[in-house]
């Protein structure tokens, strides 16, 4: 089957399932701002031909919301986000006001590939839909999925791990996109920068921040590859928190059947180098 995916994260997850087979195709490059992008050409083709897109819902990537009903009429759009279990976006203290795109689903944190188990559940569908079209390869699909959870399991044991030193440590991020990873792993995130990704915050909002890290103490303000960091700089100037990249999506992590994983120890070593200065 000919299959497109739209972030980096779940590209992963479905050349996990398809290894053997075929590699899907990836519409946001992992360095690319998945909340504005526009599409390629050889993505608009890719699309035109594609028998099924697996995406995380419109609430994410907005710009699929046209092509999926006309250049991929013809394939299945499958939304991965009703296979996760799903958080509330935050709207308290520092995390107010958090609007993610003014969809039916805004009230949702889209960010659910960041939680693990989420991951195992949305590769154990794309398996699932695979073999209804494929099913000369559904034994290599099943084969495949059990291989990834049980990377994943590792994966997650090797996280809890790293970030036993610093779990307890405050710190703030560019924007909230976290609450998966931090839920899962206890971490003590006190705030974000950004409300929406779309929109820069004003200088109401930097002032807030910045007394959020005064008052909590947050060791770290992280900033990410998909936005310009001069806010960080902002917010930190003057103070003892420190700057440094957390990246949601793995912009430097090759793509490919292992990059789910990899994404997890980057992060986890992302926050524990800065956390444990």
């Amino acid at each position: 089957p000919r299959v497109v995916t739209s972030i980096a994260p779940i590209h992963a997850l479905a050349s996990a399932v398809m290894d053997g087979i075929g590699a899907p195709h990836l519409l946001v490059p992992p360095g690319a701002n998945a909340h504005g992008y526009a599409l390629r050409p050889s993505d608009a083709r890719a699309l035109a031909n594609a028998d099924f897109v697996f995406w995380i819902g419109a609430n994410l990537e907005r710009f699929l919301d046209k092509p999926l009903k006309g250049l991929a009429r013809r394939a299945r759009n499958v939304r991965l986000s009703i296979y996760a279990d799903r958080l509330p976006v935050r709207k308290v203290g520092a995390w107010e006001g958090h609007d993610e795109h003014g969809h039916n689903e805004q009230e949702m944190d889209p960010h659910v590939w960041l939680d693990p188990e989420n991951a195992k559940r949305m590769a154990t569908e794309i398996a699932r839909q695979l073999s209804t079209t494929d099913p000369r390869n559904s034994a290599v699909y099943k084969r495949n999925v059990a291989a990834l959870v049980n990377s994943i399991d590792q994966a997650v044991r090797d996280v809890e791990q790293i970030l036993a030193p610093v779990k307890l440590v405050p710190y703030v991020v560019f924007h909230d996109a976290y609450q998966y990873f931090e839920a899962r792993f206890g971490m003590n995130a006190v705030g974000s920068i950004m409300i929406n990704p779309e929109r820069p915050p004003g200088a109401g909002r930097l002032s807030d921040v910045r007394r959020k890290i005064q008052k909590t103490g947050a060791a770290c303000v992280f900033h990410e590859p998909q936005f310009k960091s001069k806010l960080v700089e902002t917010v930190i100037r003057g103070g003892t928190a420190k700057s440094a990249p957390l990246d949601p999506v793995g912009a430097a992590i090759p793509t490919g059947p292992r990059a789910y994983q990899q994404l997890l120890l980057s992060l986890a070593r992302q926050l524990r180098a800065c956390l444990s200065r």
